[in-house]
């Protein structure tokens, strides 16, 4: 959450009485400018790094910051959300005023605040008084710093009065940091409400400068019952205090009845799935949120009504990893009993004693259905999915799978040409694209009443299907936990099956247990194996796709040289050396799940195939047919015509023998007149 404090704010400051001077240095808006720093760090950059003393100078007033003295580095930091932050691990802080003058009065602006050591003066909360110059601030533990404000004098100055009456707020940005406890305010901007209950309020307001959404709780007899949505009028008033570390309004007055209601989405509850470890690390700031977590487990509540949330996800530093949070069950839900279940949960973010607590609203059972495209295309080895498609069966013989030493696999579908990319959902960001259908196998094992039962399906219900991924960067399978449940009265579509023509260059690009159509040419080397090919121009062979005959069996005969199209499964012997189709696809800007609007963007495209940069990537492939099609040709026609000469030519129309190899073009001429030609590979 961006935290800048607002001209207003400072007006306010500025119009109190105070004799002394002051400096402020405003990491958040200008951190890098300040310190002489290119860029702040990021979890992809080192640029803020502070590994050499760094002052800051404003109004003749110098703050430095020294390098840190254990293994984390101070730095100025950019988050997840693009919020800036000087972050100072240990070492020193000195504050020095200008000559002939003192400083008398620092307030530290934060969002994690851990009190140093000073060289003189006393610190009361975030606030330092003293009168002195230079002041050595001693770190001891993680500081984050938003910006810091100097007040300086001829010994004798004091901090802003920020107690004063007359204070007036358009937004709830920085409440926690903009003005003191006690301070009674009146508020002039839009709030709405997102939950009540009794004398909790909790509101939410969107700040116009930068859209982001922005919490407070007010805590007290409002007089009126608000529900979701409600816009509060403007003009109420409410004093700011800090309990037990957490911000809040308490002595409400001047609430009056709505008489607007936001757009449902701005008062839904922020997705924050995958970020608990942010909370948990860093709270300040974020009190009051009504937040929603997707995918998280639950222990079991003691008699209070103490219990934890887990999920996995991410930390304020982006470090991935399973984190959990304690939780009060203050609004009296019924909790989960079965701690071996996932949940959804939404509810408000709390700070108690000065740590992160979680306090729920509703709990739903997790819906943890998958895409099949989204398997395809992030599926994790040994997991377990459900699939949210309706399925197709795709019917093939039953055969041993020497690919991964199993037999009976039933090839599923979704058949879809067009899905929904809703990878960036919670950012408010989806789209259609154009698509190819995904294909799964099914791994039936030994089970040969399961393959039966399977293969005799046409359509299969959707959520029905459950497993465990195996072999996704070749030929991706589940391992089912139970039989699915059959779609009945769903008639077979027609399959968008893939057309592959080896006779164009680069156009092989199947997915493993891809079933697609692929055409070529038959030969046979003179070991036995037998391929698929294509040719080039000069009539040479290229894109020899081997071919296996675990469903047609040895019974089907292939002519050499004649062309062949082929309904086959494809399989792939190894993983591609960058398998770029692993992940999500990336959007040209970045966005943050707590902003009102966000800029326009544009989704990067999606690659299809896995790409390499070997020129034998076809080597990779095997064309296993399940259906096999003669192409119309001189061998395709059976006639009672009767020839009257048989001509063979190269490429160039030059007419060459009969024994001639490569590419040829034959010529059948018969008594009747007519003629007909085809090309052949000899």
């Amino acid at each position: 959450m961006k935290k800048i404090i607002t001209l207003a704010t400072l007006a306010a400051i500025a119009a109190t009485a105070w004799a002394a001077e002051s400096a402020m240095f405003n990491f958040a808006q200008n951190g890098a400018a300040l310190l002489g720093l290119t860029a702040p760090s990021s979890s992809s950059s080192n640029a803020g790094d502070i590994t050499a003393t760094k002052t800051a100078t404003v109004d003749g007033v110098t703050f430095t910051v020294s390098p840190s003295t254990t293994n984390m580095t101070n730095r100025l930091y950019s988050d997840y959300y693009g919020n800036v932050q000087l972050r100072v691990y240990s070492g020193t802080i000195t504050i020095a005023a200008p000559a002939g003058k003192s400083v008398t009065g620092v307030t530290f602006y934060n969002s994690k605040w851990t009190e140093p050591e000073a060289s003189s003066g006393t610190f009361t909360g975030n606030k330092w008084a003293g009168s002195a110059s230079p002041v050595v601030y001693t770190v001891g533990a993680q500081m984050r710093l938003d910006s810091v404000l100097v007040t300086y004098g001829e010994g004798g100055g004091t901090q802003p009065d920020t107690t004063a009456t007359g204070v007036t707020l358009a937004t709830l940005k920085m409440l926690r940091d903009t003005i003191a406890d006690g301070t009674q305010f009146t508020f002039t901007g839009e709030a709405i409400v997102c939950y009540q209950w009794g004398e909790y309020l909790y509101l939410r307001c969107y700040d116009p400068s930068d859209h982001y959404g922005y919490s407070a709780l007010v805590h007290g007899n409002v007089g009126l019952g608000y529900k979701q949505g409600d816009i509060v009028p403007a003009g109420w008033k409410g004093t700011k205090t800090t309990t037990m570390g957490m911000c809040e309004i308490i002595e409400p007055t001047g609430f009056t009845a709505a008489t607007q209601q936001a757009d449902s989405t701005d008062s839904a509850p922020f997705d924050m799935s995958g970020y608990l470890g942010v909370f948990i690390d860093a709270p300040q700031g974020y009190e009051g949120d009504y937040d929603y977590f997707k995918n998280v487990t639950v222990s079991s509540a003691d008699s209070k009504g103490n219990f934890t949330i887990t999920e996995h996800g991410v930390n304020a530093d982006m470090q991935e990893g399973t984190f959990t949070m304690p939780c009060y069950n203050k609004f009296g839900i019924d909790l989960p009993t079965d701690t071996t279940q996932h949940y959804s949960v939404e509810g408000v973010l709390h700070i108690y004693n000065n740590k992160a607590q979680f306090q729920p609203t509703k709990f739903t059972a997790y819906d943890w259905s998958t895409r099949l495209w989204k398997v395809w295309y992030q599926g994790q080895d040994s997991t377990r999915y459900q699939l949210a498609d309706t399925l197709y069966v795709i019917p093939t013989p039953a055969a041993i799978e020497p690919e991964v030493a199993s037999k009976n696999l039933v090839y599923l579908t979704d058949n879809a040409t067009m899905v929904l990319i809703d990878l960036y959902a919670d950012w408010g960001y989806t789209w259609w694209q154009a698509w190819d259908p995904d294909f799964i196998a099914i791994d039936c094992g030994s089970d040969t009443q399961l393959y039966n039962k399977l293969s005799a399906m046409k359509a299969i219900a959707p959520r029905s299907v459950e497993g465990t991924l195996y072999s996704n960067l070749t030929n991706p399978r589940l391992v089912l936990d139970k039989a699915p449940q059959e779609l009945a009265g769903v008639e077979m579509p027609d399959i968008a099956y893939m057309h592959y023509n080896l006779a164009a260059p680069d156009s092989l690009n199947a997915n493993g247990n891809q079933v697609a159509w692929i055409k070529g040419f038959y030969k046979k080397d003179a070991q036995g194996a037998e391929y698929l090919v294509g040719y080039n121009q000069d009539g040479s062979l290229f894109q020899q796709v081997r071919l296996d005959r675990r469903y047609l069996g040895s019974t089907a005969v292939f002519t050499e040289g004649k062309e062949y199209n082929m309904r086959a499964v494809f399989k792939q012997l190894e993983p591609w050396e960058q398998p770029s189709g692993v992940g999500a696809p990336a959007l040209t800007t970045a966005a943050t799940p707590r902003q009102r609007t966000a800029p326009a963007m544009m989704p990067a495209r999606i690659a299809r195939k896995m790409p390499t940069n070997d020129p034998h990537w076809y080597q990779n492939y095997i064309a296993c047919p399940v259906e096999v099609e003669a192409m119309t040709g001189v061998d395709g026609v059976l006639s009672a015509k009767t020839v009257k000469r048989v001509t063979y030519y190269d490429l160039q129309g030059r007419q060459v023998s009969s024994q001639a190899t490569g590419l040829v073009i034959k010529r059948i001429d018969y008594t009747d007149g007519t003629t007909q030609a085809a090309k052949l590979i000899k």
